[in-house]
């Protein structure tokens, strides 16, 4: 998503990294499956193991995968498979505090408007004392 208006006539836009406006949710009931990722690096591990690295990258991604990538890379990959499946997002309009919450299709956005004026930066980085 690069743009999302809002009714209060805003444009949110994403377009970089570390928007103070933006965050990432997980569904309660998606935990075991997205942090399954981890079993898939440990499978990932063992076929390097036993020799078997590239059948192992064909099967799990595709045939048209590159296979000469560093082991980081691939286990990135394996990470990033499992937010795209299980991760939302999550916007606060800057205008009107508004939040835009992702819902089941990729392209559609649930909207909540807070119920009192404290929700100015609601998705900053916290800063502990």
């Amino acid at each position: 998503m690069s743009k999302l208006g809002c009714v209060c006539g805003h444009v949110i836009r994403d377009n970089t990294m570390n928007i103070p406006y933006k965050a990432m949710f997980l569904r309660d009931q998606d935990w075991d499956s997205y942090t399954n990722y981890r079993v898939d690096i440990d499978s990932f591990l063992e076929a390097i193991k036993n020799g078997s690295r590239e059948k192992w990258i064909s099967d799990y991604f595709s045939k048209s995968y590159p296979t000469d990538l560093s082991n980081s890379t691939i286990i990135d990959d394996i990470i990033s498979n499992h937010q795209t499946e299980y991760e939302g997002e999550l916007y606060q309009c800057e205008k009107c505090g508004r939040i835009k919450i992702q819902v089941q299709d990729k392209n559609l956005f649930a909207s909540f408007f807070p119920e009192d004026g404290n929700f100015r930066d609601i998705f900053k980085k916290f800063k502990f004392d």
